[in-house]
């Protein structure tokens, strides 16, 4: 999906963006891969820490090439 780059995106706004979450989902195993100085960073987020504790420091601002990987539920 394209980003618009006029203000900073987060996490939230991204997956928003791209329809939500679905029933398959497993939103606290969320993960932002993420290239650094050439090297592969990988981002864990605990999406319920910011939906349902209000810790939006945890809602990571997106960055170009950016990849948001949510896992489904084994349940």
């Amino acid at each position: 999906y394209a980003i618009p780059t006029e203000q900073p995106t987060t996490l939230l706004e991204a997956i928003a963006m791209a329809g939500g979450f679905s029933d398959e989902a497993a939103p606290n195993g969320t993960r932002i891969i993420r290239i650094e100085e050439g090297q592969e960073k990988m981002i864990t987020v605990k999406v319920d820490n910011i939906i349902k504790k209000g810790d939006k420091t945890q809602d990571v601002v997106v960055r170009p090439s950016d990849i948001i990987f949510v896992p489904e539920s084994f349940f």
